[in-house]
C-alpha cells in the first residue's frame, strides 16, 4: 500500500502527502487541518470523517463500503478490479482517482454536511468503532 501511495503522491506533483509509520496518534493529528484524504484502510477513512475531513477510499471493500453507503457517499469509494491491491500493480487507473479527488474538492461541503449528520445520527456505535481500534492499537483516548 505504502509503494501505491508514494507513486500517487508523485503524480499530483507533490501536492499530496503520503503519512507512514506505526504511531497512530501522530497520524491522526496529520488529520487536523487536511482539506481531503485519501485512506486505503477503514480505521484511517473513519479517523479522517470524524475529524471532519472527507477521504476517498480506495480498495476498503465491505466495513467501508457499508459506511459510505449508509453516509450516501458511496462515490467515494474506489475499488481494485479484483478487490485485491497488489504493489506496484496499475489496475485502478489514476485518472479515476483524479476525478474523484476533483468531485471531493466540488463537493466538499455537502460531503461534511452527509458525514456530520450520519455520526450525529450513530454517535454511540462511531465511538465504540473508534474505541475499539485505539484499544487494539495501544492508544489512550486523552
Amino acid at each position: 500500500d505504502l509503494a501505491f501511495c508514494k507513486k500517487l503522491a508523485l503524480e499530483f506533483s507533490g501536492d499530496l502527502t503520503v503519512f507512514e509509520g506505526e504511531d497512530y496518534q501522530s497520524i491522526q493529528d496529520q488529520f487536523i487541518g487536511a482539506y481531503f484524504s485519501i485512506t486505503m484502510r477503514f480505521h484511517a477513512g473513519l479517523l479522517s470523517f470524524l475529524h471532519g475531513v472527507p477521504s476517498l477510499c480506495i480498495d476498503q471493500q465491505f466495513k467501508s463500503e457499508r459506511l459510505l453507503i449508509d453516509m450516501g457517499l458511496e462515490d467515494l469509494l474506489l475499488s481494485l478490479p479484483d478487490g485485491l491491491h497488489k504493489e506496484g500493480d496499475q489496475d485502478l487507473e489514476l485518472s479515476q482517482i483524479k476525478a474523484s479527488i476533483e468531485k471531493i474538492v466540488v463537493t466538499r461541503e455537502e460531503t461534511l454536511k452527509r458525514v456530520e449528520a450520519y455520526f450525529v445520527s450513530h454517535k454511540e456505535h462511531a465511538a465504540q468503532i473508534l474505541n475499539e481500534f485505539l484499544k487494539t492499537h495501544g492508544i489512550s483516548k486523552d
